[in-house]
């Protein structure tokens, strides 16, 4: 059927109703509580369209930048050299991204126009980050110099306890990487998830948090001009964390306000509509976002509620209800005139805030104390049973005498060490060990690391499967003697210093690969003098090999003694020899040709390093630092002083010592040709300090089971403690 139509011959429109506008009306009241039917935190604005593209004809060729190549380059405005990321995991042949061959991906923590997040793993160091991955790839020189911003922006903000700490940034394949510390929550999603406004002390942490965070910024001359729950961070501690730096300003650089941008309307400062951008504009949103998340409401985007929080009016009906102190701090920060508006430094010296920050302070040390005495109590529980591993005396010593560096980072214990492997492998010298305290121990902290401690060690002296333990003094003289065999039974040549040697199971050297010398007690040497020349024709005197104690008599003679015919020659630090005193002519390791020699003088009073005359003194006594030789009374003592502290080398007299007192763990050498010796290691043909005697059976002395006051497996230890298997009982 036709459609009518009308004089001029054209078909009449359609007959469709005009649409009506909809008058959308605001509700009575300007303020209101915040839905918790929607989640703000996941609303996202609208992803901005594409402007252009770069040009391609054959005019403009599609030229390739070095920025969209396949291999990853690092972005740092500090360094302006570019290299790829430094990882040792990452292998360019494989064809995979430096993200997917250094990171495990764990979940995606969120995305927004410019880009995704996500929560990884490190492979490096096994350690959770934030990764922040642009969404799409570089449009331009002009695009990727853009997003660079951020990078330069964090470097410039730098490392502070209230701010996102940046890690690194790489580019690879024309996308931009961002990769920062991982937090807990931001703020907004802490907030929407209590059912409550937060709690007055908790809202005073915040504040503090915050201030602490803003002041770092605006001493930089930098304002960040987007501060909002959403871009404030918690740590895994509770501790708040300025972030998301995209739009922030640097006062004195090239961005200056020119370029500056606002951010949320809900928490921007009213000054910022007429352009005056400033440090107040920071205070405010600040304020504003210590409002929302004190006082529960939803503040407006606009309208009559808008501007009533512009002109200094707060809603009584929330704010009934905050302190007094709290309530003055928010009028000071909301002032309409930012001339008048309170400053960073002025809030912080409120007596409210630095009373509120003095107990933050507190509460933030007995928190991080707590924790860490509860990480070990735990890792004791665990390991409570594993009886089986254990480590030298002096080793642990060291971890009770030095609390500090356990709870300095406990997560030490959990390192894994290298594999001890035979060989040159195992030795560690003391000045390639470096630790550094992550915490500074307060204190508080000092304190009750000694109480826990004390009574750790308490409980272990009181054990009754130990033998008893002095710590005045330690009886060598109850124990057995393990004298040096003939050297015929002998075939082995090991150092008579670098073992125990008073229990009856054979021990493995290269379970001590890693006994600094520092650490050695006393009670490592035995108690037997050396045997006569005659009767051990194959023994060599301590400074064959050392050559550090090279007699006189050795300028005048080739050979010191009759084992001499296996040396070559004497090394020329020779030269350097100290004087012979005359007491050596009675010492039975000196040759015949020491009648020879033309140089016992009484000078030999001068002398720094003990003569072996020391070997037929039973005891050393206090005199013995106050004067270069061993007088007549040192043979009338009967113990060792604590004053041995400050002894700087140990004589050879100590291989017959009856008394040792623990200050000994301190002491620096143990015998004066170990001057030149840094390890004390079983493998003796790698150490400087040779005593070259033939060798006994080797028996570990000392050798307690760490379980019964620290018990960590060998691969939970640091890597300077040595372990041993345990084999049927322990003993000390």
């Amino acid at each position: 059927m036709p459609f009518p139509r009308d004089e001029m011959g054209e078909a009449p429109l359609t007959r469709t109703p005009i649409p009506v506008p909809t008058h959308f009306h605001h509700a009575e009241q300007s303020f209101s509580l915040k839905k918790r039917g929607r989640s703000l935190c996941y609303t996202l604005p609208p992803r901005p369209p594409v402007k252009s593209i770069p040009p391609i004809s054959r005019i403009f060729p599609n030229r390739q930048r070095s920025w969209s190549q396949p291999r990853p380059q690092s972005v740092s405005f500090c360094t302006p050299l570019t290299a790829p990321p430094a990882s040792k995991l990452y292998d360019l042949s494989k064809g995979e991204t430096f993200f997917k061959q250094c990171f495990q991906s764990i979940c995606k923590l969120g995305r927004g126009s410019f880009g995704e997040v996500y929560k990884v793993r490190s492979r490096e160091d096994d350690c959770l980050y934030a990764v922040k991955r642009s969404v799409s790839p570089f449009r331009g020189e002009s695009d990727r110099q853009r997003k660079l911003q951020e990078v330069r922006k964090h470097e410039r903000v730098g490392q502070h306890p209230n701010c996102v700490h940046f890690v690194r940034a790489w580019e690879e394949k024309s996308l931009l990487y961002l990769q920062t510390e991982l937090c807990a929550c931001s703020l907004q999603q802490y907030s929407e998830e209590l059912p409550n406004p937060l709690p007055p002390h908790q809202v005073w942490n915040f504040t503090c948090d915050l201030l602490r965070g803003l002041k770092h910024l605006h001493d930089r001359n930098l304002l960040h001009l987007d501060i909002k729950p959403a871009n404030v961070f918690m740590s895994f501690s509770g501790v708040c964390k300025l972030g998301d730096f995209g739009l922030m300003v640097e006062l004195d650089g090239s961005d200056g306000g020119g370029e500056a941008q606002e951010g949320d309307p809900r928490y921007m400062a009213p000054e910022l509509l007429d352009g005056m951008f400033g440090k107040a504009a920071d205070v405010f949103s600040l304020g504003m976002t210590l409002l929302e998340v004190s006082c529960n409401m939803e503040l407006p985007k606009g309208g009559e509620g808008w501007q009533l929080l512009r002109q200094g009016h707060l809603p009584t009906e929330f704010t009934s209800d905050l302190p007094p102190d709290f309530l003055k701090v928010l009028s000071a920060m909301l002032d309409p005139d930012h001339r008048r508006r309170a400053t960073v430094d002025w809030l912080l010296s409120l007596p409210s805030i630095q009373r509120a920050e003095r107990w933050r302070k507190l509460t933030l040390s007995a928190q991080w104390t707590l924790g860490k005495l509860f990480a070990m109590c735990q890792v004791r529980i665990h390991l409570w049973f594993c009886k089986r591993w254990l480590v030298t005396w002096p080793q642990l010593s060291n971890l009770l005498t030095s609390p500090s560096y356990i709870m300095s980072s406990p997560m030490r214990l959990f390192a894994a060490p290298a594999a001890l492997n035979p060989g040159a492998g195992n030795t560690r010298t003391p000045h390639t060990l470096s630790y550094k305290l992550v915490h500074p121990a307060s204190f508080l902290l000092t304190t009750l690391t000694a109480a826990f401690f004390s009574f750790c060690w308490s409980l272990f002296l009181l054990c009754p499967f130990l033998p008893p333990l002095h710590l005045a003094s330690l009886p060598l003289a109850s124990l057995p003697h393990a004298p040096f065999p003939a050297a015929s039974s002998s075939p082995c040549v090991l150092t008579p210093c670098v073992l125990f040697t008073l229990r009856p199971y054979p021990m493995r050297p290269l379970h001590l690969a890693s006994l600094p010398l520092a650490s050695l007690p006393l009670a490592s040497l035995p108690h037997a003098p050396f045997p006569a020349a005659s009767s051990s024709p194959c023994i060599l005197t301590p400074c064959v090999l050392s050559c550090r104690l090279l007699t006189p008599c050795a300028l005048s003679c080739r050979l010191l003694t009759p084992c001499a015919l296996s040396c070559r020659l004497l090394t020329p630090c020779a030269l350097s020899c100290r004087l012979l005193t005359p007491c050596a002519l009675s010492c039975r390791l000196l040759t015949p040709c020491a009648l020879s020699c033309r140089l016992l003088t009484p000078c030999a009073l001068s002398c720094r390093l003990l003569t072996p005359c020391a070997l037929s003194c039973r005891l050393l006594t206090p005199c013995a630092l106050s004067c270069r030789l061993l007088t007549p009374c040192a043979l009338s003592c009967r113990l060792l002083t604590p004053c041995a502290l400050s002894c700087r080398l140990l004589t050879p007299c100590a291989l017959s010592c009856r008394l040792l007192t623990p200050c000994a763990l301190s002491c620096r050498l143990l015998t004066p040709c170990a001057l030149s010796c840094r390890l004390l290691t079983p493998c003796a043909l790698s150490c400087r300090l040779l005593f070259t005697l033939r060798p006994y059976p080797m028996r570990p002395f000392l050798l307690i089971p760490v379980c019964a006051v620290w018990p960590v497996p060998a691969r939970f230890l640091p890597a300077d403690v040595a372990v041993a298997p345990r084999c049927g009982f322990s003993w000390l």
